[in-house]
């Protein structure tokens, strides 16, 4: 067996080639890994830019829609305004009292006396007060209160009563009074000589209902209605 002894120093000696077997799956491997870089850095930058691009665009919208944002907001505002004054009148309307309308009832009662066969009522005076304690859960209604005369030639007290019950009974009081106090007066003779010469003296007061509180209550829900069945 022959050895092969390279005797010349190494500065002199000849270069000794990779070989192929390792070079080639190297340099293979080394271009992969630089294609590989290549692509991932055009994806993400690209990928980058299109972000960037829709970003801008909604930025801009956004920008676009702010005058319509704070439009809208104030018409937001606005509603709500009118939808309180709304309620408020409505609470308004449901509370106040047609004085009108309730005098006309009142003076249909009190001249509803068949000529005089039934009581003969004279006014002296009239007076309406405002609830003082309004706006509390409590509150009454306003304050109805007169004085006068109930006229008569036999028994003045007992055409007073006709005329209570009658008060009581009408139209003008059973929707919208709760109270009334009770018959209180005595028997006058009148001397200006005039006939009826006797008369009950009247001092009546009667309290309405509160209105604020029959505003702020639902309304009722109607009954469902019933369908008859048939045999």
């Amino acid at each position: 067996m022959l050895v092969a002894v390279n005797l010349l120093p190494p500065d002199r000696r000849a270069k000794e080639a990779t070989p192929l077997a390792v070079f080639l799956p190297v340099l293979a491997g080394v271009v992969v890994l630089a294609l590989a870089g290549v692509f991932w850095s055009w994806l993400r930058f690209s990928e980058l830019a299109r972000a960037e691009d829709e970003l801008g665009d909604l930025r801009s919208q956004v920008a676009s829609k702010q005058g319509s944002l704070r439009y809208l907001a104030s018409l937001r505002e606005e509603q709500a305004d009118f939808e309180t004054r709304t309620k408020t009148i409505k609470e308004i309307a449901l509370s106040r009292v047609l004085w009108t309308k309730k005098l006309d009832e009142f003076l249909d009662v009190t001249v509803a006396d068949d000529d005089g066969s039934k009581y003969l009522v004279w006014l002296d005076d009239l007076e309406v007060k405002a609830p003082p304690a309004a706006g509390k859960r409590d509150a009454k209604g306003d304050r109805f209160a007169f004085k006068g005369r109930c006229l008569a030639e036999g028994d003045a007290l007992q055409r007073f009563n006709v005329f209570h019950a009658a008060l009581k009974d009408s139209t003008f009081f059973k929707p919208d009074f709760e109270e009334i106090n009770d018959p209180a007066g005595k028997t006058v003779v009148l001397k200006d000589g005039r006939k009826p010469a006797t008369a009950w003296t009247i001092d009546l007061a009667m309290t309405m209902r509160s209105r604020e509180a029959d505003a702020k209550k639902p309304p009722a829900r109607p009954a469902p209605a019933r369908v008859a069945q048939g045999r």
